[in-house]
């Protein structure tokens, strides 16, 4: 099993279930092992941002939006995925298959950058 250190998380389609990990915050591709998307590279596309929601115990975005009640819901569930993803990735790290390979996704506690980064003024 392959292991990779992560810092952070993308979200450039929420309603596409696109999702990416990054080393760090500043990076501009996600790390290796990937998969492709119409737009590059990523980790989970479609039903797969679901599936780490769950794995992370947070919801799927059919049913934070519902209980949200808003039209614009995607923002807030990036930033509450984050959140969780962080927890997990700190605390017991995150097994996904990638192109039929297991790779653990880790962060060491307290390195974990929730999404969006604050940008520096």
């Amino acid at each position: 099993m392959k292991r990779v250190t992560v810092r952070y998380m993308v979200f450039p389609d929420i309603e596409g279930g696109v999702s990416g990990f990054y080393e760090y915050d500043d990076d501009s591709r996600c790390v290796e092992a990937s998969i492709f998307y119409k737009s590059g590279r990523c980790h989970t596309v479609g039903d797969g941002l679901d599936e780490l929601a769950l794995k992370v115990g947070f919801r799927t975005r059919k049913v934070f939006a519902e209980e949200l009640g808003k039209k614009s819901w995607e923002n807030e569930y990036g930033k509450a995925l984050s959140l969780a993803v962080g927890r997990k990735l700190e605390r017991d790290g995150i097994l996904m298959v990638i192109d039929g390979d297991e790779v653990l996704f880790q962060c060491l506690e307290g390195e974990f950058v929730s999404w969006p980064r604050q940008k520096e003024r």
